[in-house]
Formats: C-alpha cells, structure tokens, sequence
C-alpha cells in the first residue's frame, strides 16, 4: 500500500477541528494538497455553511505525496482522539486503499488504528455561493462573542452597519437590547446601511466552536443576505495557518 500522505500536529488541534464540524455533520470531503488540508461542509438544514483550512506552518509533517481528495467520518476521528491528552502527537497517514492509519504518541506507548474511508461519491460537495455582500467589516472577535452572548430577548439578532461601527440588536415583545461595536476598518464617512436577520442559536454555535487563537474576523454584510464570518490564525511572522469561513443564511421578514 503507497502512503499518499502524512500530516502530524497535536491532538488539541484535530480537537479545534472537531468542535467546529460537530454541529454541522458527520460525514464530509477533505481535500489535501501540498499547499493546504481543506473541509467544506453545510449542515442537512442548509442554514450555516464552513470551510476550514489548515496551512502546512500549522503541521508538525505535512508530508503529501500528491493531490487527494477523501471522504471522512468524523465519528472515526472522534474516537481516534479519545482518552488522549491535548499535548501527545497525532498523525494522519492516508494510503491508497481507501483506508487511513491514524497514529498517536502518549505517555504510555504508541496507539494507531486502521479505518476504512467512507465512499466520497455519496457525500455532499458543497459549493461556496458566489454573493453580493457589499459591506467589509474587521471586527474583534472577543468583542463580538461577547455582544452576541448578550443578546437574550429574542429567537433572532440582527446585524446592521452603514460603515462607522457594527450594531448587534435583538428585540422583543416589549423591549430592546443593542450594542454597538468598533470596527478596525471604518469608512471616513457613513454609507448606505446594510441590515440582517439571523437565528442566535446558530450564531452562538459559530462563536463558541471558534477556536480562541484565531483573533481575527472579517465580516462581510449584505441587505438580507447571509453573513459570511471569517476567522483567521497567523503565527509569529503573521502568516495565516488557519482559515475558517462560516457562511450563515438569513431569516428573511415577511412585509
């Protein structure tokens, strides 16, 4: 059997991955070449797309032969990761079986595991849609977390910006809550003000499986279009070693 590829890095790091795709799927492609390791994946509701991508800075190996694209259960990899520590080692050796052997290194010895892919003809291949979201907004995301966490007297929160500042509001029966954010790319003068509904459970569940070192968001809003959200990780030298791209639909109001 020919090794296609091999990539290594710490077991807290599939973890990261893992968190991300749970509420999503259990099944999805990978893509893997020599300049990066790519997921894409929506959820069965079609409400919240994500695309990861993990650069080679971020490996321990990133070893890859040639171009392979794999279907992945992610039900395998959780068990794969279970009952080890955050700091032991864990590698992905993809062979040209159709199989993968999964290695890690603990205290105690070496496990692996031998796992059979799923058929990548019968899962989903989902397409990033090309939109019009004419607003760009880099955003704290610590401080965005924390707006949409507050955000409590409604099913739904709304995101509005005409340039200057992002609003985070949420309505109810009888009253309101809103809380206005800085932008670290502010226009010099207001424009045209872009607005959107979105449902909070969905949005916490993008906040809260964020991976922490990922300390940048850009946002990107249209007038009832979705809300494409990225976070982003640099190393020391401030190159990017892990991409995130939620895609989020809107709750669109009846008139």
């Amino acid at each position: 059997m020919k090794n296609i590829c091999t990539l290594e890095m710490p077991v807290f790091r599939w973890r990261q991955l893992v968190k991300m795709m749970h509420p999503l799927c259990s099944e999805f492609p990978m893509d893997i070449s020599s300049e990066k390791l790519r997921i894409a994946m929506v959820d069965p509701a079609h409400v919240v797309m994500l695309v990861v991508e993990l650069h080679p800075r971020l490996f321990k190996v990133f070893d890859v032969q040639e171009p392979v694209r794999i279907g992945w259960d992610l039900s395998s990899l959780e068990r794969a990761l279970r009952f080890l520590d955050g700091s032991d080692m864990f590698s992905l050796m993809v062979l040209d079986d159709l199989h993968c052997d999964v290695e890690a290194e603990f205290e105690f010895g070496v496990y692996r595991k031998h796992i059979r892919l799923p058929d990548i003809g019968g899962i989903p291949d989902p397409k990033v849609p090309n939109l019009d979201l004419e607003r760009t907004l880099d955003v704290d995301p610590r401080g965005f977390g924390m707006a949409v966490r507050k955000m409590t007297l409604s099913d739904y929160l709304c995101l509005m910006s005409s340039g200057k500042d992002l609003i985070v509001e949420c309505e109810g029966d009888t009253d309101n809550e809103h809380i206005a954010l800085d932008v670290l790319n502010p226009l010099k003068k207001r424009g045209k003000k872009y607005r959107s509904l979105f449902n909070i459970d969905y949005m916490n569940n993008i906040i809260r499986t964020a991976p922490k070192e990922m300390r940048q968001l850009t946002m990107r809003l249209g007038m009832d279009n979705p809300v494409e959200l990225k976070y982003v990780e640099k190393d020391k030298d401030e190159q990017a070693v892990m991409e995130a791209m939620f895609l989020l639909a809107p709750r669109i109001e009846s008139e």
